[in-house]
């Protein structure tokens, strides 16, 4: 458990893991819907500029090459649509992370019967405290 502060009791430092577990999975489906518009871009790009490669390959290019920097121009645009590609993955991966954080908290909290803690509460915070943060 990360803290900035010690908890004053076990329903703080409770209160505080599902409000993390929380934001993280909201962050997550926020994001990783801007990387489907960010891909569906370089997808666009890539078509429009008639390079010879898929978004496979380009993402395979980003994962094989993440060190090196690229050495032509059609380099670089591959390089540069896979990162694109790459967004989606990630944020992906990490939804799955953070979906199952907030299934074993949500577990914690009903074991625990923590009834003074607000599921519904804290996800109406966490969405207003990402809204002012775009």
């Amino acid at each position: 458990m990360k803290f900035k502060d010690p908890p004053k009791s076990e329903v703080d430092a409770m209160r505080e893991l599902v409000r993390s577990a929380i934001w993280t999975v909201l962050y997550h489906e926020g994001e990783l819907c801007k990387a489907h518009v960010i891909a569906a871009c370089a997808e666009v790009m890539r078509v429009r500029g008639n390079y010879p490669f898929t978004m496979a390959e380009a993402l395979k290019c980003y994962d094989d090459d993440n060190d090196n920097p690229p050495k032509n121009p059609e380099e670089w645009a591959k390089y540069t649509i896979g990162e694109a590609a790459n967004g989606i993955v990630w944020h992906e991966n990490a939804l799955v992370e953070a979906h199952a954080t907030l299934a074993v908290t949500k577990m914690m909290l009903v074991r625990g019967n923590y009834t003074e803690i607000d599921l519904d509460e804290i996800t109406k915070v966490q969405k207003s405290r990402l809204s002012e943060e775009d």
